[in-house]
């Protein structure tokens, strides 16, 4: 076969001696052509003989298909060769064709053999690139972006659990997908109020709290009377009350989104705290859209009035001297209750503000 080697072997008695030179019995040749031998035997005899060497064609064969493929998907390779009769893989497969799916690097051997038994090979790397599946797990908070792993989500206006997936493909064309689950945290919020007692007839230590809020990681308290104590774990705290006079408590509850609006609670503490009559006490104009007028018939007492909101936050305080005129033209509409303490006595009254 074209390309490959046949030995020659002469049979007799004698020195050998062949047309190419050689003179040893058996020679390898890798031309065609005729080629003789001579034998000569002890007294001299000779004997000649000659052998016809005809070429035959090996197949040229090399194999077709891509070189580069996705994990789980499946290539064609084919032998690309006229004048072969039968083909070999190293797959042990025996056709012209096969359909592979390699999970990882492989090299793909077919052996072309013709008709007359010449045999060519080729070889081919396949090559094998991953598809990505990539998970992963965020947090944010309400109203903020979430800008990593490759994502940017914008803000989300509602707590909750989102999932994102997004659809890309390598540079070798294997699809693959980045997933990310997506938690949004919002500032808490307590929904119950302050329980405990808020007028108090005696020093001593008294407990308030709150229903544990479940997205809060921390609380924080704050006593407005700055001669009473305060200490608290959680949503539960306890004040030390030890001389007479009044103190709002509020409480608010804190994740890494921020705090809640506060709780509130105004706790008296005075064997002679009482409250007014409440047909004594005129509060007008109700509603009121800038100046809120107190006045209470027959008193002329000082203290301190508080306002305040829904929520229970303080949102104004102010002295009061008898007849008292204040300004809520900075408040906004709504509904509010007005507090006053002074002298051993108190009051509340609700007014509405209006634009």
């Amino acid at each position: 076969c074209e390309g490959s080697t046949a030995s020659l072997t002469a049979y007799g008695m004698g020195s050998c001696l062949w047309n190419t030179g050689d003179t040893l019995p058996t020679i390898l040749i890798s031309q065609p052509g005729t080629y003789q031998v001579t034998l000569t035997g002890l007294h001299g005899c000779t004997s000649t003989s000659s052998h016809d060497v005809v070429q035959l064609t090996t197949p040229v064969v090399n194999i077709v298909g891509n070189t580069d493929m996705c994990k789980y998907d499946t290539v064609v390779l084919t032998a690309n060769c006229v004048n072969a009769s039968t083909f070999s893989w190293s797959t042990g497969a025996t056709t012209q064709m096969i359909q592979v799916s390699p999970m990882v690097n492989t090299n793909y051997i077919v052996s072309a053999t013709s008709s007359d038994g010449c045999v060519a090979q080729a070889s081919h790397l396949l090559t094998v690139h991953n598809s990505y599946v990539e998970n992963y797990e965020g947090e944010v908070c309400v109203g903020h972006p979430y800008t990593q792993h490759g994502f940017v989500i914008p803000a989300q206006q509602e707590e909750g659990t989102y999932t994102f997936t997004q659809s890309l493909q390598t540079i070798f064309g294997c699809d693959s997908t980045r997933t990310l689950v997506l938690t949004v945290h919002d500032v808490p919020h307590i929904e119950s109020p302050i329980t405990g007692s808020s007028t108090l007839y005696s020093p001593g230590s008294y407990v308030y709290m709150i229903d544990e809020v479940p997205s809060a990681t921390s609380y924080e308290w704050i006593i407005s009377n700055t001669q009473w104590g305060l200490t608290f774990n959680g949503p539960v705290a306890q004040l030390s009350v030890p001389s007479m006079g009044s103190g709002y408590l509020q409480v608010y509850a804190m994740n890494a989104c921020g705090q809640s609006t506060p709780k509130s609670m105004l706790i008296v503490y005075g064997t002679g705290v009482e409250e007014f009559d409440q047909s004594t006490i005129k509060i007008y104009p109700n509603p009121a859209d800038q100046w809120l007028n107190i006045d209470i018939e027959g008193e002329s007492l000082s203290g301190e009035v508080w306002i305040v909101d829904m929520s229970g936050k303080i949102v104004c305080k102010q002295n009061m001297n008898g007849s008292t005129k204040i300004d809520v033209s900075a408040l906004a509409e709504g509904a509010y209750t007005l507090r006053f303490i002074g002298e051993g006595k108190t009051f509340y009254s609700k007014f509405i503000k209006r634009k």
